[in-house]
C-alpha cells in the first residue's frame, strides 16, 4: 500500500468494533496518525493503545475524560465555546506536520480503493483547493442496510485537507473548518475540490450511535464492503471480539487450537478452503480470500 505525506485526524468514542475496522483500513496509507478517544468505556482504549504499539512510529494517541458523552449533549454544551470536539479538532491541527490531513471518525470504514484515490489526489492535487469533499454512504443498522434520512443526508463531505494556515471556525455541530483569511471551506467554495468520481466511504453512525438521526426510510445495499471486515472478522458486536484478536494481533492468549470452522453470534462465519483460501458469508454473500491475507 502506498503512504501518503498526510495525518490522519481520528476522533472515536465508544464505536467499539468499528472504530478498530476504521483506523486499520486507513492507517497504511497515511505518514502519521493523531488518535483522541475522548472518553471511550467500552474497551476502544485498550484497543488503540495496542494498535499504538505496532505502528509507534506513526501514532499519537491522546485519552481525554472531559468531553460529555454524546448521547447526553445538551444545547449549552453544543455551543460552550473552546470546548469538545471543535477545540480538539483544532489541536489536531496545530500538531500536524504533514502536507494535508484526513478527519476520520471512528464510525466510518473505507475500502482500499478509495483510500488509494485519495493518495493519488494528493499526488495530482491543484496548487489553488484547500479541502476535498469525498462521496460517502449512509448504513443504518448493518452493513446490508442504506439508511434514509431526515433533513435528507449529504452525499459529499469535507475529508482531505491542506495544511495551509486551515482553522476551526464555530463548534459543533455547526463548526467549518476555513481558510487562512477565513474564507469558507464549504462544498461551493472555489477553494474546494468536489470528487464526485471517487468511490465512496462507509459511514456507520446510525450502527454505533443510534440516536443522532431519524431514519425515514432504508434500502437494501448489495454492493462492496470494505476489505477491512474480511481481514479482521466480519463486522462483529462485542462477541466477536476474538476474531478480531486474532485476525490483528496473532493467536487468541487463551486459545491456541485452530478451528476449522468457525461461527460467531452476530452471523460471520469462515471455513477453511484447503491451506490458501477461506470463504465468508456475509448477509447471504459469500466472499474469498487468501488465508493468509491479513
Amino acid at each position: 500500500m502506498k503512504e501518503a505525506d498526510i495525518t490522519l485526524h481520528f476522533m472515536c468514542r465508544d464505536e467499539f468494533p468499528t472504530c478498530v475496522f476504521s483506523l486499520l483500513s486507513t492507517l497504511p496509507f497515511a505518514k502519521k496518525a493523531i488518535i483522541v478517544d475522548t472518553g471511550s468505556t467500552d474497551g476502544t482504549r485498550e484497543w488503540l493503545q495496542k494498535i499504538k504499539d505496532i505502528y509507534s512510529d506513526k501514532i499519537s494517541l491522546q485519552l481525554r475524560d472531559d468531553v460529555p458523552d454524546s448521547s447526553q449533549w445538551s444545547f449549552h454544551r453544543y455551543i460552550t465555546p473552546n470546548r469538545y470536539l471543535s477545540e480538539i479538532r483544532d489541536k489536531m491541527i496545530r500538531e500536524t506536520t504533514t502536507e494535508f490531513f484526513w478527519i476520520v471518525d471512528g464510525d466510518e470504514v473505507y475500502r482500499n480503493i478509495t483510500c488509494e484515490q485519495i493518495v493519488e489526489s494528493i499526488e495530482t492535487w491543484p496548487k489553488d483547493k484547500l479541502v476535498m469533499y469525498v462521496p460517502l454512504l449512509w448504513f443504518a443498522k448493518d452493513i446490508n442496510t442504506l439508511g434514509c434520512f431526515s433533513p435528507a443526508s449529504y452525499g459529499l463531505t469535507g475529508r482531505v485537507f491542506k495544511m495551509q494556515g486551515i482553522k476551526m471556525h464555530g463548534h459543533f455541530p455547526g463548526e467549518m473548518h476555513t481558510g487562512p483569511n477565513g474564507e469558507d471551506l464549504g462544498p461551493a467554495s472555489e477553494l474546494a475540490i468536489l470528487a464526485k468520481h471517487m468511490e465512496p466511504y462507509m459511514h456507520y453512525e446510525m450502527v454505533t450511535k443510534p440516536w443522532r438521526r431519524k431514519i425515514t426510510g432504508t434500502a437494501a445495499y448489495n454492493g462492496p464492503i470494505p476489505e477491512v471486515f474480511f481481514q479482521y472478522g466480519i463486522w462483529p458486536d462485542k462477541k466477536a471480539e476474538k476474531v478480531l484478536y486474532q485476525r490483528t494481533f496473532g493467536v487468541w492468549p487463551e486459545d491456541e487450537e485452530k478451528k476449522s470452522e468457525e461461527q460467531n453470534s452476530c452471523g460471520y462465519s469462515h471455513t477453511r478452503m484447503g491451506e490458501d483460501r477461506v470463504s465468508a458469508t456475509v448477509g447471504g454473500r459469500v466472499l474469498e480470500r487468501s488465508a493468509g491475507g491479513c
